[in-house]
């Protein structure tokens, strides 16, 4: 059985995140937005707690707006938005005026040392696209059981996402 649920995830000096999550499994979900990334690539204690239990997709979209849009103003909030699916209207206040570089621009200096830093990098559209694709210069096909076993997996995540327990 799925399990729907918002969640807050917080750290010792009062600040937190609000988040929504499903799942078959109690995987220790404590999410996935850059202030949660963040504190885990610096190893900062993170504490998750249930708020509230969802008894479908659709309620959980819907209750983890109303938690975000009555948190976003706290400043001990880091979520940066009240939608985890992308634009709102009530994003706007990190647009604008309100965004940090707003007026401001990259001097030179840091221009060329952004694009130094991509260099042979992996990023952008240059992903998978001639000597970064991993199948550049094979010359051999996949086998049946490396066909069959990307075929599970590509049918395993479709019906996660139909599912939605890919969020």
């Amino acid at each position: 059985m799925v399990e729907h649920y918002i969640y807050k995830t917080s750290v010792k000096d009062g600040r937190y995140y609000i988040g929504r999550h499903s799942t078959k499994y109690n995987d220790s979900y404590q999410g996935s937005g850059n202030w949660i990334k963040d504190c885990q690539k610096n190893n900062i204690k993170l504490d998750t707690e249930i708020l509230e239990y969802c008894s479908s997709t659709d309620e959980l979209i819907t209750k983890e707006h109303e938690y975000l849009k009555e948190h976003i103003s706290n400043t001990m909030n880091m979520n940066e938005k009240t939608d985890s699916s992308g634009w709102t209207s009530e994003t706007a206040a990190f647009f604008g005026e309100k965004n940090g570089m707003y007026g401001k621009k990259h001097t030179p200096e840091s221009i060329r040392l952004m694009k130094e830093n991509r260099k042979g990098k992996n990023v952008g559209h240059t992903r998978n696209v001639g000597e970064n694709n991993p199948m550049f210069g094979k010359k051999r096909v996949h086998s049946a059981e490396t066909k069959r076993k990307i075929s599970e997996s590509r049918k395993r995540f479709l019906k996660e996402k139909q599912n939605g327990l890919l969020s």
